[in-house]
């Protein structure tokens, strides 16, 4: 099963300007020599000067949206396993241990 969180409308940056920059980004890291674990921080930092803030605002939007999904999704299923009666005699995961 794949769920994804798509961008909310007001924190989305045109595709294509996006990828005008990290295009950018990636021929000046080359130039620099940036390479390794490196290289994301140099990215990000470049395309967020570029962008005036607005790619990092997109980038903590997407984490949050995605973080409120899967909050939703976690709390459904709790629900959804109650209702099922999956916790009945005793029945628990593995995971789950009680002290008496």
């Amino acid at each position: 099963m794949l769920i994804t969180t798509p961008t909310k409308e007001e924190n989305a940056i045109d595709s294509q300007a996006i990828e005008a920059e990290i295009e950018k980004a990636v021929r000046a890291a080359n130039k620099d020599g940036v390479t390794g674990s490196a290289l994301t921080k140099y990215l990000m930092r470049v395309i967020d000067k570029a962008t005036e803030g607005r790619s990092a605002k997109a980038n903590m939007a997407v984490l949050i949206n995605t973080a409120e999904v899967a909050g939703r999704l976690a709390a459904a299923h709790a629900q959804y396993r109650v209702e099922n009666s999956l916790y009945q005699l005793g029945n628990y995961p593995p995971e789950i241990n009680f002290v008496s």
